[in-house]
């Protein structure tokens, strides 16, 4: 009896904690080298990708936008570093999707303008 009680034990630890692959690992490295850009710095200051954000929205023009632009540029070399089976567990990261998506959407309406292409509503809803 107590030996079916220590295999089920086991297989109920194995069950809730399933073991990490090298993708999680992965994705932890990405997160530790993007920690200072994508998180938050405290509990009342946004993180460094917000700030640069609002910055380039509120300059609208080149030099505005030069750090934000800089950061994502090693994001996006960070990423291409991790094996390519990994990277859509990447994508699917909520907060990494968030700021691609984001990202391309301001640097479309940079490009074109806030209503050009069509793009005021889905603008606003992705970001």
């Amino acid at each position: 009896m107590a030996m079916v009680a220590l295999i089920a034990g086991y297989f109920l630890i194995i069950a809730a904690n399933p073991p990490r692959t090298v993708c999680d690992e992965q994705l932890d490295l990405f997160k530790q080298s993007q920690k200072s850009f994508l998180l938050n710095q405290g509990k009342t200051q946004r993180s460094m990708a917000a700030q640069l954000y609002e910055l380039c929205k509120s300059e609208n023009g080149p030099g505005g936008c030069f750090d934000l632009f800089l950061n994502l540029r090693k994001m996006v070399e960070d990423l291409e570093r991790m094996p390519k089976a990994c990277r859509q567990a990447a994508g699917e990261d909520a907060l990494i999707k968030q700021w691609l998506l984001k990202s391309m959407t301001l640097m479309v309406q940079l490009a074109w303008g806030e209503t050009g292409l069509g793009l005021s509503g889905q603008a606003s809803r992705l970001a």
